[in-house]
């Protein structure tokens, strides 16, 4: 297991703390999360190219739908079990308890986290639709764009209001076996006490993986471009404009770029996790601070009434 400093620290020591883990520790976190990793990459890679235009498969799928079907929903059914499993292994890095403990815990959360984040997000599409209708129905249009426009920069940041302590609860509930879900508001209330630094950690967090996807894509991005649009024009009726054996190019240079993004992500985790625990840090500090102001307190009222005594 792989211990986290428990000490408030700032965003940016939080950042060179995940860094310094990935090159001290890769070797413990090869051998920990290669099978997840691999797992991952052979689903990611299988859903890409279902989704990817390709005349046989199209043709295959015209001639044998329910095979087809079939077929796609194991694919897309085991990426999502991928998905818990791989994020379950880069917690269990960090996690004491056995790894099936690790699965459950982040299976709860993920499903808990994001059904809430979906709820918000309709929501707020709802209301958008609804208000947008409104006003074109009853406001002329140069003012009812300007107030639609308004309404979803309301919306958006009500969005981001509710959703950006949820990465503080998450990572806290998984990493901590202390923690039930009876605490979860509790711990969203930490968050959104904390809600700038998590914000801020969200724009690094996507930048981070931004760089990443296009470092590990780029010669795979390149291949998929080609295949495309050679698989399109068969579609159409052309030739294809590819050799045969091009699909395996893409489908190799995929899954290493997959395998690579998967690893290279878990510096992302892994600054996520520094900085909930710096934020714990910090509130445990500020409980030490107020308790002993408290007992101050307390002294100062003894001496006072000694003294009138």
């Amino acid at each position: 297991m792989i211990t986290i400093q428990q000490n408030d620290r700032s965003l940016t020591a939080c950042m060179h703390e995940a860094i310094d883990t990935a090159q001290k520790e890769w070797r413990q976190i090869l051998r920990a999360s290669w099978p997840a990793v691999l797992v991952m990459t052979i689903f990611a890679t299988t859903t890409l190219l279902f989704r990817l235009p390709n005349k046989s498969l199209h043709d295959w799928g015209l001639t044998a739908p329910t095979a087809s079907f079939i077929i796609q929903t194991i694919v897309y059914t085991g990426t999502i079990l991928a998905a818990f499993f791989y994020e379950a292994s880069v917690f269990h890095l960090f996690r004491s308890g056995s790894r099936r403990a690790t699965l459950w815990r982040t299976t709860k959360m993920m499903v808990l986290t994001l059904t809430l984040t979906g709820v918000i997000f309709f929501l707020a599409f709802w209301g958008f639709k609804e208000s947008s209708i409104f006003l074109v129905n009853h406001i002329q249009q140069p003012a009812a764009i300007i107030i639609i426009s308004g309404v979803a920069i309301v919306l958006l940041a009500v969005v981001l209001f509710l959703i950006v302590p949820f990465s503080y609860v998450y990572t806290r509930y998984i990493l901590d076996n202390q923690v039930k879900l009876k605490n979860y508001w509790s711990l969203w209330r930490t968050g959104l006490r904390r809600w700038g630094l998590l914000f801020i950690a969200w724009i690094l967090v996507t930048l981070l993986l931004t760089v990443t996807t296009a470092l590990t894509f780029l010669p795979a991005n390149i291949l998929i471009t080609a295949q495309t649009i050679s698989q399109l024009g068969a579609l159409d009726g052309d030739s294809l404009g590819t050799p045969a054996y091009f699909p395996i190019f893409v489908i190799v240079f995929s899954a290493i770029a997959f395998f690579c993004f998967f690893y290279l992500a878990m510096i992302a985790h892994f600054f996520l996790f520094n900085l909930t625990a710096a934020i714990d840090a910090h509130e445990k500090g500020k409980r030490e601070m107020t308790e002993a102001e408290k007992e101050e307190v307390e002294e100062e009222k003894i001496e006072l009434e000694n003294i009138k005594i």
